[in-house]
Order: structure tokens, then sequence, then C-alpha cells
């Protein structure tokens, strides 16, 4: 839903219906209606992408806004991060990670995999340690 603050000291925007209704019914918007009936809401896509890293542990991440639908804003976390698209604004087919940032990322994720212990577990130190026996004489 769309509204408009009544003093019309701001522009129009988008609200969910329930929170629209209810801001109308305190007198502090009104609904704005398309200058067309059923005219779909156009959105104006532009993605900002950034690669960021974790406090707690250094993992990188790739966040993501729009400042179109202000509608998605989030984090992107894994090896493959940089071959998400996101959904939003009616892209069709998603908007891919920007080829810069997926670059960045890459190379973040690979300076934070070359600082990883590589950790082993009790079973597999004392693995080594186990005798081996052949049974082949006890048949």
């Amino acid at each position: 839903m769309k509204v408009q603050d009544v003093e019309i000291n701001e522009p129009p925007f988008h609200v969910s219906t329930s929170h629209g209704k209810l801001l109308i019914a305190q007198g502090l918007v009104f609904e704005v209606q398309p200058t067309t009936p059923n005219a779909p809401v156009q959105f104006f896509p532009e993605m900002h992408w950034a690669v960021g890293t974790f406090g707690y542990n250094g993992e990188p991440f790739i966040s993501y806004h729009c400042t179109g639908c202000g509608m998605h804003d989030g984090r992107i976390t894994g090896a493959k991060a940089y071959t998400a698209k996101i959904f939003h604004c009616g892209v069709r087919g998603g908007d891919p990670v920007s080829r810069e940032v997926a670059n960045d990322f890459r190379a973040a994720w690979d300076r934070w995999q070359a600082t990883l212990v590589k950790t082993v577990t009790p079973e597999q130190a004392t693995e080594d340690k186990k005798p081996k026996f052949e049974l082949t004489h006890f048949n």
C-alpha cells in the first residue's frame, strides 16, 4: 500500500496494508491511488553490494541492499556466496553479485581459509596409534 502523510512533507512511501490501514485510521496518512486503475507499482532497482567480515570468526560475507525498493537487505555467506542472485524490484532472473564484489569476496574467502587451523578430532589423532591386526592366520 502506498501512503502519503497528511501534511505532505515527505514523498509517498510503501507500507504493509495492515500498517497503512492503522495509520489511515489515526488520520496520519492517506492512501495514494495509482493514476490508472490496477497499474503496477514501478520500482527502480539500485542494488548496493559490499564485502564484510564477521567479528567473531572473521568469515567474509557479501552484504546487499536495494534503495529502489528498500525491501531487500541482508548478508550472503558461504564459499559460493558470490554466485547468488537477489530477486527484487521485479528484476527477472535475479540480480547477480557485481563482478568487483565477487572478486573481492573470493580473495577475502581465500585469505580467511588460509588462516583456519585444521582441527583433528580425537578419533583421528588416535587412529594412527592403534595397532593394525591381520586376522588372516586365524582362518
